[in-house]
């Protein structure tokens, strides 16, 4: 059972500390030059959003909701989980969609779903900060460990040789899984605070936003 809970934690701590982290500079695109720097995690959950259609009578876009996978030239690499459409109408008429990624692309052979984005096709970007990413790709983690050995707390306090439990051993156990989850839960909070956000288009979700470009050379408002 002590070999099982080892493997689980070197399994968990190997994950956290194999993801690499992709940087880029963005520039804003109005009379005031300022850049800054997005920074993406391999893993963490991210939306994509992009405004298909914005004229007099529809306004219609399309969110992409996965984990990101890495950038490979312009291109921006993601698992996809799903993809929500929403198309509102001047006269009120509002009409929303969410399609799960197997509806939409075929599994690949390690069991994700890939989609490829072009970074000129992002039009809305939300993300966690790396600065704390960590937080948030061990959080599951931490539950996931505490809940296991909350339950196991019995069977590893059991003594099996006078047939009955060790409740000084059980009490320790399971008051260290029940700090593991509340310090789970915890890291959960501290990662919902951690989301940034980032508008590559000039009134689109949000028309008070202050636009960004990938691209350097962009200084005029679209």
């Amino acid at each position: 059972m002590k070999k099982l809970i080892l493997l689980i934690l070197m399994l968990n701590f190997g994950f956290i500390v194999s993801a690499q982290t992709w940087k880029t500079p963005v520039y804003r695109i109005d009379e005031k030059p300022k850049m800054k720097t997005v920074k993406l995690k391999t893993g963490i959950t991210m939306e994509i959003g992009r405004l298909l259609i914005d004229n007099d009578t529809l306004k219609e876009n399309k969110y992409l909701y996965g984990n990101f996978q890495g950038v490979i030239g312009d291109t921006l690499q993601m698992n996809l989980r799903k993809i929500r459409i929403q198309s509102v109408y001047t006269n009120g008429t509002r009409i929303e969609s969410s399609i799960p990624a197997k509806n939409f692309i075929v599994l690949a052979p390690d069991s994700t779903y890939k989609m490829n984005v072009s970074l000129s096709d992002i039009d809305f970007l939300a993300y966690r900060n790396t600065s704390v990413a960590w937080i948030y790709d061990a959080e599951d983690y931490v539950l996931f460990t505490s809940i296991f050995l909350l339950f196991a707390s019995p069977f590893i306090s059991y003594d099996y040789k006078n047939q009955k439990l060790n409740t000084e051993r059980y009490q320790k156990w399971a008051l260290g899984s029940t700090i593991g989850i509340f310090t789970g839960l915890t890291m959960q909070i501290m990662g919902g605070v951690s989301k940034r956000k980032v508008q590559f288009h000039s009134s689109w979700p949000n028309p008070k936003a202050k636009p960004w470009s990938f691209d350097k050379e962009r200084r005029q408002t679209p």
